[in-house]
């Protein structure tokens, strides 16, 4: 009956996302502990055009977000010679008022430095692809902003057989990657024909994975690793303070390449909806702001954020890939049944075969831990475990009493 119990929940979507978000939490913590934190300064630069930014601007409920605005945070990217610079606002619609001062400065920046321009594009509630309009950026460089579970799973690459585009945190890394001879003008160039430069097999889902899809589960997809705190991977600056700096204070305090301008969680943030770009934070992205911060509450999380530790994922070649709880629960009912015999012949006392059992236990969850870091595999604790002593318990209180 507990094993039937725990199979079912294993596989129940919210159950899953409950278990996975608690696991990565814990990762964080041993992370924290062990001081096994990537020494690594931050990757891309988020330009977050928040509250105060839009306050300072005069602009009310942006939805869309104003052009204009946008065509100024893009002169001063080429002001400041970026080499990619991703733009995390769908611009689909025609806005004859705006879009001439918008076209006008991507033109200059393109034509004054070497900055790669790279936009969004989205699909509606009936599955309809929307495009970023032609004036500001070729279809071919148009990423994906779809992001699966509210950022718990990567947005992985479309089959070669699929013609959906390549993911935009992807198409970020994909360029900072290649050669600039291979680039040049993203508008000569297909992102297909630089794959090669930025292609690990993690990166498609792979025959086993797909046919998960199908049954609601996601096994074997890779996670996103909230476990590795946010300053490893990008630091962020409001628009506001962004515009109102020197190109030569942004240089010295940002060395960055890479940058991303990204709704910065006002309410109306969203493209089919409202606020759909905030996200509930993860447990794991909480410790983290707690521990930077630990007498405020956890915020929310933003899309664009989410975005950067994709692009970290894709420009490290690095993902952790989640073994389903289902796997070890059945494998560890196994060994569970195959230990109650040892218990049954052991000429150990009972609490020896406790302290036994109980030490494994603790094993299997630090080796469990250590291989998330050193092996990119997270195997799940909580259930293996569980249906472990669930099985055992019986057997041991009948040999206490014997």
């Amino acid at each position: 009956i507990a094993l039937a119990t725990l199979s079912i929940l294993s596989v129940i979507p919210s159950v899953q996302y409950q278990l996975l978000d608690q696991r990565v939490r814990v990762q964080a913590i041993y992370r924290n502990q062990t001081g096994q934190v990537p020494n690594a300064s931050a990757v891309i630069l988020l330009v977050e055009i928040d509250n105060a930014s839009l306050e300072e601007a005069g602009l009310i409920k942006p939805k869309p977000i104003s052009r204009q605005y946008l065509a100024r945070l893009i002169d001063r990217t080429a002001q400041l010679k970026f080499d990619i610079v991703g733009v995390d606002y769908l611009l689909n619609v025609d806005w004859p008022e705006e879009d001439p001062a918008l076209e006008k400065s991507l033109a200059a920046s393109r034509s004054q430095s070497e900055t790669q321009y790279i936009f969004i594009t989205s699909r509606d509630s009936g599955n309809e692809r929307r495009l970023t309009r032609p004036q500001f950026a070729d279809r071919e460089w148009q990423g994906d902003s779809r992001l699966w579970e509210s950022g718990r799973y990567m947005t992985l690459l479309p089959l070669e057989t699929e013609e959906r585009p390549f993911p935009f945190s992807y198409l970020l890394a994909l360029v900072d990657t290649a050669e600039d001879s291979q680039i040049g003008s993203l508008s000569q160039t297909n992102p297909i024909l630089l794959i090669d430069q930025l292609f690990v097999a993690w990166m498609r889902p792979i025959l086993l994975t797909r046919h998960s899809y199908r049954h609601y589960q996601y096994w074997l997809h890779p996670i996103v690793d909230f476990s590795i705190p946010q300053n490893t991977i990008y630091e962020s600056i409001s628009a506001k303070d962004f515009l109102a700096a020197t190109p030569e204070q942004l240089q010295t305090k940002y060395p960055q390449s890479v940058m991303m301008i990204i709704p910065g969680g006002y309410a109306e943030a969203g493209i089919n909806r409202s606020g759909e770009d905030n996200f509930p934070p993860p447990p794991a992205f909480c410790y983290w702001q707690r521990q930077a911060q630990p007498y405020r509450p956890c915020r929310i999380i933003l899309g664009g954020e989410i975005h950067a530790y994709l692009f970290y994922h894709f420009l490290k070649k690095s993902a952790v890939i989640p073994i389903p709880d289902l796997w070890l629960l059945w494998l560890f009912a196994l060994i569970g049944k195959s230990l109650t015999v040892f218990v049954k012949q052991s000429e150990f006392d009972h609490r020896k075969v406790v302290i036994i059992f109980f030490g494994g236990t603790v094993i299997y969850g630090i080796v469990s831990l250590q291989l998330y870091i050193s092996g990119s595999v997270l195997l799940p604790i909580l259930m293996p475990t569980a249906i472990l002593w669930v099985i055992l318990i019986p057997q041991l209180k009948l040999r206490k009493f014997q």
